[in-house]
C-alpha cells in the first residue's frame, strides 16, 4: 500500500491504543480519503484514547469531524458537521419541513432513526467515506425541501442558488 498520509498522522494512529487490525483499517480508510480530501488533520487524545479526524470538504463547504474510539469499526464514531453534532442536525424541528421531507422521500421519514450512525443500523462494513456520503445525501434532501418551502411561501420559483445560500447559512430548519 502506498502511504499518502503525513508522518504526523501516522504517529497519531500508531499512538491510538487499539488492536493492530483496527489501526490498519483506519490507516486504509484515511489513505483513501486523503486522495479525495487533501485537507485532513488527525489529533490523538491520549487521556481519552480518541482519534479526532477532521476533514475539510472545500467543494461542499463542509468540515467533517469524526471522533473515533477504540471500538471502531464495531461502534460508529461521533460525527460533527461544521462544528454541529450530526444527530442534532438530523433532528427536524419544523413540522412543515417534516411534511415536505416525507413528500420528497415518499415515506414516513425519520432521519434520526434511518441514519447509519444509529447503533441499530451501524455495521462494521461502514466506513468514514460512507458516512460522508450519507451526510452529502442528507444535505441534498435538505436543500430540495428548503427550495420547495421557500418557493411555496413566495408563490414563485426561487433560484436554487439563492435557496442554497439560505440553506448554507442555517441548515437546521
Amino acid at each position: 500500500m502506498t502511504e499518502v498520509l503525513t508522518p504526523d498522522i501516522l504517529v497519531a494512529i500508531n499512538n491510538f491504543v487499539s488492536p493492530s487490525f483496527i489501526k490498519k483499517r483506519i490507516t486504509h480508510e484515511l489513505n483513501e480519503l486523503v486522495k479525495v480530501y487533501s485537507l485532513m488533520t488527525i489529533n490523538f487524545d491520549p487521556s481519552l484514547n480518541l482519534l479526532d479526524v477532521i476533514i475539510e470538504d472545500t467543494e461542499h463547504n463542509n468540515i467533517y469531524k469524526f471522533v473515533i474510539g477504540n471500538q471502531y469499526p464495531f461502534k460508529p464514531p461521533q460525527i460533527f458537521v461544521n462544528l454541529k453534532p450530526y444527530l442534532s442536525i438530523l433532528n427536524i424541528k419544523s413540522v412543515e419541513f417534516g411534511k415536505q421531507l416525507n413528500n420528497l422521500m415518499g415515506q414516513n421519514c425519520c432521519l434520526c432513526c434511518n441514519t447509519i450512525t444509529r447503533d441499530l443500523n451501524w455495521s462494521p462494513c461502514y466506513t468514514l467515506a460512507k458516512l460522508i456520503l450519507e451526510i452529502k445525501q442528507f444535505q441534498q434532501h435538505r436543500r430540495a425541501v428548503t427550495h420547495t418551502i421557500v418557493t411555496e411561501q413566495n408563490g414563485v420559483d426561487i433560484d436554487p442558488e439563492k435557496v442554497n445560500l439560505i440553506f448554507d447559512l442555517n441548515w437546521e430548519l
